[in-house]
């Protein structure tokens, strides 16, 4: 049963562990106020009849298939007893009893399983070890250190049952019992919980998350606590539970003595470290000494003892697996049995190497390899110094990506960036610029001119109907500094497309336009053949038409069609070679004969682009005055401080800001290692994070706390409202996902509309750098913009994700602008007008479809309390839902509460 669970760890529980396992300290080094390591009383010395046990020893798996050894928490536990009897020989032990008890957990203890199907007898004694009241401690189940045990239901693995002989404050049969604690038996316990931390590298003085098996039950505990803590139960009894604290205070400074002690087989050379839960191998101590260091004690003790622990054994490593040595950060990838350093956690992630898969080996192992050359980056990576410029890894060489636009035009994603040192980037030759790709807008933002970019350069667009008849948008301009656009050389202006009919006012001429030219339009059956009116004729200046070459004429459809076959084949040959009239701006502007169009463009804030929209800033909350920040992840993440790593921590690991440390130029984030996700929604899930010091407790289930957030978290100061923001980062769709304005219960073409609705009131918000200009998000996770509550709300409200899956990406538009789609509970029976409401710029006629006067469905049914609660304005949920009810879908209920609003995907 066990050879599956040996792909890394060779579990050697020999025939000694039968005989004693007394600790002895050699005469090798002197060990004054040093503490005395426990003696185990072993199975056999305690008289375990072996014949009784049916359980074979089960372990907790890894992922990969590996056993996991190592403890997470200590549990202790009383045996309900309710009397004490000691052995007869005087020896203070009680073998006597633990017997008993072994017998009774074997054969006759009751339980259940996951079925609810009745079982007498667990096979084996449920404890890992038991204590009694003179402080001796004996072996319990069979299996030695990580085994799985019996002793609370549900978090028996990964822990530690340790359970003292009797009862210690708690009513057996309606007698209330309390066995003294002796000092003895104190004593012995922190001795012992301090050496089981040491061998299972437990930190006493920090608390853990730890969930249950099935994983949905977790809680934020001290790795020593009582039965009491994760079940219902009065175990370990109230005089013990109420020891737990000192015992685990004075343990945890025991512990990190017990961290540097060596152990030794007496008559043999070898000796062993106690890590991990794993016993670690030297030949000798000079060996120990030489690779590893120093050590503080060397003890005796029988090979039954060491056999409680795992070898760690020497594994054949493959090409391709990771590995880093016990202790140390730097982790190595393993090409033809040479060790390649990797150059950093940032070239770790850009290289999609995987966390969980890192194999930890000893030093000696670490050691019997050879060395490679680093792994740097690999081409495709997006990295960044401590300037702001950002890079594209390509061929060896570093390009400096232009701007803002040029990122998010060229399909980059902010999350991909990685933080490098600038010693990493001198690594990399310099090369070309990336620029923004054929086909973008651009505009200086002093200047009117709007550009069309073409093979690196800029063409001018000549008026307002070239923009119109290209079917360009005003939002897609992008506004680029003077050095910027600098880099773009200045190009022939851009004129109508091809086909487009053109006249002057003064003659009857009609031209037809194909690259850059005119012809002569000689018949009018060939304008009805194109499908074109009189109307569709765009008047011209005579000094515009002249920006066109005057070409042939043409008069049937055959030759217009081969005229345009041979500009296209033009067209690929100049684009091939990149031969596109270029020439200064001093020269250009002697030739434009057309003035540039004036244009007037929306204010966008550069936001970050992904598969799941531009990534948006919730305000969580504010730091009150003195409170501290604890964060940890659903996977394994990365704490920056000012851009720059500062600790790389593993999931559930807690990580603390304290308040006393901060200065408001500092900048905090924390962010999944696997933050540089693929965009699947699947695979979005690792970048969770939690916010432990955080409450939001939803009323209606007080045991839920919505403090997990998908993407990043931030802690950044705002000097606009003197505060300090914990800030979430996340992508538009996923935000919209948290938002917890609906919910399951209602209709889904409802949930649709609303979904749409809140992803476009964000939208709307985001292109204008934020709700509150200044602040350092967009929006707040209240009723004052949207209510938001994050990963929690997302988990219990499948059907609310499902539509926003359903309509991800869609926004509202009007007159080719965002809408900002107000919206709220009961409108009384007819939509209010923003303008009589909230005045200023909601006057203007870009928000008309926001001036009110939008009927509710007859059968709608209003409260006095949503009434007064809502502004009115826009869509009335209510009615929105009643409409749901009647069978309309979301397009219609958009559409008739937002009219004259477009549905349109980002």
């Amino acid at each position: 049963m066990l050879k599956r669970y040996l792909k890394s760890y060779c579990l050697l529980f020999s025939s000694a562990v039968i005989a004693g396992l007394f600790l002895y300290l050699p005469k090798t080094k002197a060990a004054e106020n040093l503490p005395e390591p426990p003696q185990i009383i072993s199975r056999a010395q305690w008289g375990a009849d072996e014949n009784l046990r049916t359980n074979e020893p089960e372990y907790p798996i890894l992922e990969d298939g590996r056993f996991d050894p190592q403890a997470k928490v200590i549990v202790l536990h009383h045996t309900a007893s309710a009397t004490l009897q000691s052995d007869n020989d005087d020896s203070g032990r009680y073998t006597g009893m633990v017997r008993d008890i072994y017998r009774f957990h074997t054969t006759s203890k009751v339980w259940y399983d996951t079925s609810g199907v009745k079982h007498n007898g667990v096979g084996d004694i449920c404890y890992n070890y038991l204590v009694d009241i003179n402080g001796n401690i004996y072996q319990g189940r069979v299996g030695g250190n990580g085994v799985i045990g019996a002793h609370v239901a549900g978090f028996n693995t990964g822990t530690i049952g340790v359970s003292v002989v009797g009862t210690f404050g708690g009513t057996l049969q309606g007698k209330y019992v309390d066995h003294q604690v002796t000092l003895a038996l104190k004593n012995s316990l922190i001795n012992f919980v301090a050496w089981l931390a040491a061998a299972n590298n437990i930190d006493l003085n920090q608390k853990v998350r730890f969930c249950n098996f099935q994983g949905n039950d977790c809680q934020y505990v001290y790795p020593l606590v009582g039965h009491r803590d994760l079940a219902s139960t009065q175990c370990p009894g109230s005089s013990l539970y109420a020891l737990i604290p000192e015992i685990r205070q004075k343990a945890a400074d025991l512990a990190l003595q017990y961290k540097n002690y060596l152990y030794q087989i007496q008559g043999q050379q070898a000796v062993w470290q106690l890590s991990g839960g794993t016993r670690v191998p030297f030949d000798t101590l000079a060996q120990f000494q030489q690779k590893i260091g120093a050590y503080s004690r060397l003890n005796f003790v029988p090979e039954a003892t060491l056999s409680l622990y795992p070898l760690v054994a020497s594994i054949v490593y493959k090409d391709g697996d990771l590995v880093r040595a016990e202790g140390t950060p730097t982790v190595y990838w393993l090409k033809n049995q040479e060790l390649r350093p990797i150059l950093s956690a940032q070239v770790f992630l850009a290289n999609k190497f995987d966390w969980s898969k890192v194999n930890v080996l000893s030093n000696l192992e670490i050691a019997s390899f050879k060395k490679g050359s680093q792994i740097l980056y690999p081409d495709g990576a997006l990295v960044k110094g401590a300037a702001d410029a950002v890079y594209l890894i390509k061929n060896g060489l570093r390009q400096h990506i232009s701007s803002a636009a040029a990122f998010v035009k060229n399909g980059f994603n902010w999350a991909s960036i990685s933080r490098a040192a600038d010693n990493e980037l001198a690594l990399y030759p310099q090369g070309e610029d990336v620029l923004l790709p054929s086909a973008s807008l651009v505009k200086e933002a002093a200047s009117p001119t709007v550009y069309y970019i073409e093979n690196n350069s800029r063409r001018p667009v000549s008026s307002i109907d070239i923009f119109n008849q290209r079917k360009f948008k005003w939002f897609d301009i992008f506004v680029l500094s003077t050095e910027e656009l600098a880099l773009y050389p200045v190009a022939k202006p851009l004129l109508l497309p091809d086909a487009t009919l053109i006249k002057t006012a003064d003659k009857p001429d009609v031209y037809i336009v194909a690259s850059d030219k005119r012809y002569w339009v000689t018949s009018w059956q060939l304008i009805q053949d194109l499908g074109q009116k009189a109307v569709d004729i765009i008047g011209v200046s005579v000094n515009d038409l002249q920006n066109y070459a005057l070409a042939t004429n043409v008069g049937a459809l055959t030759d217009w069609q081969n005229i345009l076959t041979a500009n296209a084949k033009t067209s690929a040959t100049i684009a091939a070679n990149h031969a596109a009239e270029v020439s200064d701006d001093s020269s250009l502007a002697n030739n434009v004969t057309s003035t540039p169009v004036t244009v007037s463009v929306p204010a966008m804030a550069t936001s970050t682009v992904n598969k799941f929209g531009s990534n948006i800033r919730i305000g969580i909350f504010s730091l009150a005055s003195g409170e501290d920040l604890v964060m940890t992840g659903l996977s394994d993440f990365v704490v920056y401080k000012n851009d720059q790593i500062i600790a790389n921590k593993k999931v559930n690991e807690l990580f603390t800001i304290k308040a006393s440390d901060l200065k408001i130029t500092d900048k905090y984030r924390f962010s999944a290692a696997s933050e540089a996700s693929d965009g699947h929604p699947e695979l979005v899930s690792g970048s969770i994070m939690e916010i432990v010091s955080y409450e939001a407790r939803p009323s209606f289930d007080i045991s839920l706390n919505d403090n997990q957030f998908r993407g990043a978290i931030e802690l950044i100061y705002s000097v606009k409202s003197s505060k300090w923001w914990v800030v979430n980062e996340l992508p538009l769709d996923q935000y919209v996902w948290g938002v917890a304005e609906i919910t399951n219960a209602q209709a889904t073409e409802y949930l649709k509309a609303m979904t749409i609705a809140a992803r476009s009131y964000a939208n709307y918000h985001l292109l204008r750098g934020g709700k509150r200009a200044g602040e350092p998000y967009t929006l707040i996770n209240t009723a004052s913009d949207q209510v938001y509550k994050g990963y929690g709300f997302e988990k219990r409200a499948d059907k609310v994700k499902e539509a926003a899956l359903a309509t991800a990406g869609k926004v509202l538009m009007y007159n080719n602008k965002p809408a900002v789609t107000a919206y709220s509970s009961d409108s009384g029976g007819t939509s209010k007008d923003s303008c009589q409401i909230w005045g200023s710029v909601f006057c203007d006629p870009d928000y008309a479809y926001l001036r009110g006067g939008v009927k509710d469905p007859v059968a709608t049914v209003h409260t006095t309390t949503g009434i007064a609660a809502s502004h009115g304005i826009g869509l009335c949920a209510v009615g929105a839902r009643q409409m749901a009810a009647e069978g309309l879908t979301f397009d219609q209920i958009l559409g008739k509460y937002y009219p004259g609003t477009i549905i349109t995907d980002l």
